[in-house]
């Protein structure tokens, strides 16, 4: 319905216009300088609303905005190189604005994205740079010991990171946001990925991109999930865009491909059927000497058995968007005193948490190792996990170890979290233990634990294990890099 003539009219139009002026641009920008309209019926319908707006408002608008809303009430089409001006002039501003924050992220959308790409270039990231580890480790690994000298090879670090690939051949480490990042992230050829890429990655074309993942979901995951505790609001939708960028999706067993399917909404004839490459350690013929190996690394006894104890943080238990903490429910004295004799406890914490946990107090008990590099190390050497909803004993499964499943907060995060796949009463190769006195008498007593839960622990093996056999680096290097290999 027309509004009248008059000074609700007069405050509409300048409220609708100021939304354009913030909003439009950003969407309608594009790399190309010819007038587009990707969309003709949005723009016939901002043609005939900006015939109705009142004429004294588009002259309150800046010079350049004012300029393209002329141009489309001319005419339904998009001014394409005003617009592109006028989103690198913002894009500019905000930089200037924020003392050069920024600029890096600006050289890659202006200048970077328009290079030539590197044919033989392979990006690797783990876990938002926070490690060399996980199966773009793996991948990496397998490519220097049977293809050395073929690519290469771009990791990206955080700063601070105690142990890197830097100085290995054909191999160079670069800052994440940094310059040589942005760089990289825009000309190499392979992007190998166990997360997701910044929203604001440009897919190029000729280039591939490899999403490795990092686990079999237990928790309900981004389309399932019906309350996403202090996670961006727009988290389903960014998702979808950024899944719609992998060319392919690694899975670890048939489990994982339905699940990915709906809660990814991402087409199974782009998974990998192959088993996660970063477990390939587990089935290795000599992972008993790389596991004496890693416990003299750590400064472990070699003569004393290990618990690993690696629980997930809690959706609700967080600082600010992002930023969780975690409070340990284990007794860690009582573990000493009644199993030090004979253990040591090492601790791997989730990376999201970043509340710092104090275990000086327990002399050569405790190895707190959740800053360790690669957990798939500390699976080798522990002789029996305790866990709670993280995936990793998917993982841990694998060397058919005893696992307890310490979940003290089991019927609210059942019921208020996120929800699980699996029927954790019936479903898992474990006990599930409520109360440290559950888990003293579980640790006191495995053999029992082993020959209660053989038959659930055997199921449970070839639902989600089949695929590991040590391979899954070939059969992912064989499908992914197909053609550079055989060119």
């Amino acid at each position: 319905m027309d509004l009248p003539v008059g000074p609700l009219h007069v405050a509409f139009s300048r409220f609708t216009l100021d939304r354009l002026h913030r909003y439009l641009y950003q969407a309608l920008a594009t790399s190309s300088e010819t007038t587009v309209a990707d969309s003709p019926a949005l723009m016939d319908q901002l043609h005939d609303y900006l015939q109705l707006v009142d004429p004294d408002t588009l002259r309150e608008l800046p010079h350049n905005s004012r300029q393209i809303l002329r141009a489309i009430r001319r005419q339904p089409r998009v001014p394409q190189f005003q617009i592109n001006v006028l989103v690198r002039l913002r894009q500019l501003n905000r930089v200037i604005r924020h003392r050069g924050r920024g600029i890096t992220r600006l050289a890659y959308n202006w200048w970077f994205t328009k290079l030539s790409i590197k044919p033989r270039t392979i990006l690797y990231e783990s876990f938002l740079g926070r490690n060399f580890s996980d199966s773009p480790k793996a991948i990496y690994n397998y490519l220097e010991k049977n293809y050395p000298g073929r690519f290469h090879h771009v990791w990206v670090m955080n700063p601070g990171v105690s142990e890197t690939p830097a100085g290995r051949p054909n191999t160079k480490v670069v800052k994440r946001f940094g310059w040589r990042y942005m760089y990289y992230l825009a000309t190499a050829k392979f992007q190998v990925i166990n997360m997701r890429q910044p929203k604001w990655f440009i897919k190029r074309p000729g280039t591939k991109f490899l999403a490795t993942w990092h686990g079999t979901p237990l928790k309900h995951l981004v389309f399932d999930m019906d309350n996403v505790a202090s996670a961006n609001p727009l988290y389903k939708s960014i998702f979808y865009q950024q899944s719609r960028q992998w060319d392919y999706l690694v899975t670890a067993n048939q489990f994982s491909v339905d699940v990915f399917e709906h809660a990814f909404m991402y087409p199974t004839d782009q998974m990998l059927p192959s088993g996660y490459p970063r477990n390939d350690i587990l089935s290795a013929p000599d992972k008993d000497e790389q596991a004496q190996q890693i416990k003299r690394k750590l400064g472990i006894p070699l003569d004393k058995k290990i618990i690993l104890y690696a629980p997930t943080w809690r959706d609700d238990d967080y600082y600010g968007v992002g930023d969780y903490k975690f409070t340990l429910k284990l007794d860690i004295d009582r573990l000493k005193r009644e199993l030090g004799d004979e253990y040591v406890l090492v601790l791997r914490t989730h990376y999201f948490i970043t509340e710092h946990l104090d275990t000086t107090g327990f002399g050569d008990f405790v190895y707190n190792e959740s800053s360790y590099d690669d957990i798939s190390e500390l699976y080798l050497i522990a002789d029996v996990l305790i866990t709670d909803y993280s995936s990793v004993f998917f993982d841990y499964a694998i060397l058919k170890r005893p696992i307890l499943y310490f979940v003290y907060d089991y019927e609210k995060y059942e019921s208020v979290l996120r929800g699980f796949y699996l029927n954790m009463e019936t479903d898992l190769p474990g006990p599930l233990l409520k109360t440290n006195d559950d888990v003293l008498a579980a640790l006191h007593d495995l053999p029992a634990v082993a020959q209660q839960y053989a038959a659930a622990y055997q199921r449970f093996s070839q639902r989600f294990n089949a695929w590991e056999d040590g391979h899954a680096s070939q059969r992912v290097v064989d499908t992914f890099f197909a053609d550079e290999l055989h060119h």
